[in-house]
């Protein structure tokens, strides 16, 4: 079991540039996933490692010698043999159940084509995300989870190629600062409390005038000061001219090196 906090493990997660309020909406988020293939496997690790706290997995079918190919990772520390005939689902919750201590994964022994016929189950999820069915199956299943505002998302993929659909149902996107990139090439570092970043005069992100002081950034692929690239967002506190100075005391963090293009600054 992990001794982290709930705080200090969302602190290590993928999204934690997010607004606060946006990470507890996300979290709180009551996901399905059907089919427990290697796309949906996938699914659900990232959405385990982002933070969900409520996810239940669908499959009706069992482990595959076919299906060991797809995601090797079912068979974790057991023998093939032991994993053969098992349903994938329930496999697939060995698998991760390790990956966010503070999540709920609830396994669901059945077919999507039976999903369209049981719409208080339905009710109990935000998300309902399907892989591998055929459009057929999918088709009544999306217009209940429509209906109901339930997010729907269906994926596949067939070699080299794939698919997605997703129906948001009736929502709007807000983008708290239109026209901005999102990162800007670092010139330079220096170390201190707080620190002060040099950017380059001719980057776009830079030239634009509504980066203001109180602004939320975070830093990734950062060279030889690496203890940014984990570090949790930090606010502007002053800019002028091409450097921005940020609440952060960086004293005993590495020296920063310049790499071509390998320094981000996100907004």
């Amino acid at each position: 079991m992990s001794t982290l906090t709930k705080q200090q493990f969302y602190e290590t997660l993928v999204h934690t540039w997010w607004p606060e309020d946006k990470i507890t909406t996300f979290n709180k988020c009551r996901v399905l996933v059907c089919g427990m293939g290697g796309l949906g496997l996938e699914v659900a690790k990232n959405l385990l490692q982002n933070g969900i706290e409520q996810l239940t997995l669908m499959d009706s079918k069992m482990v595959s010698y076919e299906d060991l190919a797809d995601f090797y990772s079912i068979v974790a520390d057991s023998k093939e043999e032991e994993v053969i005939g098992r349903n994938r689902a329930e496999r697939a919750m060995i698998v991760l159940n390790g990956l966010n201590p503070f999540a709920k994964i609830n396994v669901k022994d059945g077919q999507v084509d039976s999903l369209a016929g049981d719409v208080q189950f339905l009710k109990e999820f935000d998300f309902v995300i399907c892989t591998e069915h055929s459009l057929s199956s999918l088709i009544d299943l999306a217009q209940i989870c429509h209906d109901n505002n339930i997010k729907f998302v269906a994926s596949d993929m067939k070699g080299l190629s794939s698919l997605i659909f997703y129906d948001m149902g009736e929502h709007k996107i807000k983008d708290l600062n239109p026209g901005f990139k999102e990162g800007c090439s670092i010139k330079d570092i220096v170390n201190g409390n707080p620190t002060k970043i040099d950017l380059f005069p001719d980057d776009e992100f830079n030239k634009e005038e509504g980066m203001n002081v109180h602004q939320n950034i975070v830093f990734r692929n950062v060279r030889g000061m690496t203890e940014l690239n984990e570090h949790k967002a930090v606010r502007i506190k002053s800019k002028i001219g091409n450097r921005v100075v940020v609440d952060l005391d960086s004293t005993n963090f590495g020296k920063f090196e310049l790499g071509d293009g390998s320094a981000y600054f996100m907004k």
